[in-house]
């Protein structure tokens, strides 16, 4: 038993030691950014002064220079941009919850506009 809390509590550590939690204030709004290896996560509220759409246009906008150009998946409220030639990096976002998330996944991590504010 104390071997399997031992082990519990390292791998928390290790967790903990190997991924990085922003969190930024907007105009008492919340938005998270979460890094961990190769993967990259936005959860920004729903009540901070950008849309889904306007998400999407600037994840397109910097994407597509770094040669994101296949959309696999684009609803009103999920969307889901890939390498034509690669399939493993991708960058997503979905509306969740009041929550706007973005993933990111093996590629260059986006500088939001709205972090720059």
């Amino acid at each position: 038993m104390l071997k399997e809390v031992k082990n519990t509590f390292y791998n928390l550590i290790k967790n903990f030691i190997n991924s990085k939690t922003e969190i930024y204030e907007e105009k008492n709004n919340k938005i998270i950014e979460r890094s961990s290896g190769n993967m990259h996560k936005f959860i920004i509220n729903i009540k901070c002064d950008v849309t889904f759409n306007s998400l999407k246009n600037e994840i397109n906008e910097f994407y597509s220079r770094l040669g994101f150009c296949n959309i696999a998946y684009d609803r009103e409220n999920a969307y889901l941009l890939k390498k034509e030639d690669d399939i493993e990096p991708y960058v997503s976002l979905r509306l969740k919850s009041e929550e706007y998330i973005i993933e990111i996944k093996n590629t260059q991590k986006i500088q939001l506009k709205i972090l720059s504010n």
